[in-house]
């Protein structure tokens, strides 16, 4: 997909009433902390903890995905996108 193409998609999902797009909050490195405090997270799993800390920080327990890495995060349900 062009770049172009892709920002058009990206505008089109923003435009859905029912979607909102996450972000860190204030808070943040607090949820971080507690999310991994017992996890062994690094090399590749950061972006996986950081992506799992701002779901928790936004309440979001159902993560569609085929990346079984997001199993650790006891508070995230796992859904297979093609189910």
């Amino acid at each position: 997909m062009k770049p172009r193409e892709a920002i058009a998609n990206i505008a089109s999902l923003q435009s859905l009433p029912h979607s909102r797009f996450l972000s860190q909050e204030k808070e943040f490195w607090d949820v971080y902390r507690g999310l991994t405090a017992d996890l062994p997270v690094r090399g590749n799993q950061l972006p996986e903890a950081h992506l799992a800390a701002i779901l928790r920080q936004h309440g979001v327990t159902t993560l569609c995905t085929y990346d079984r890495d997001f199993c650790k995060f006891g508070f995230l349900i796992l859904r297979d996108p093609r189910e």
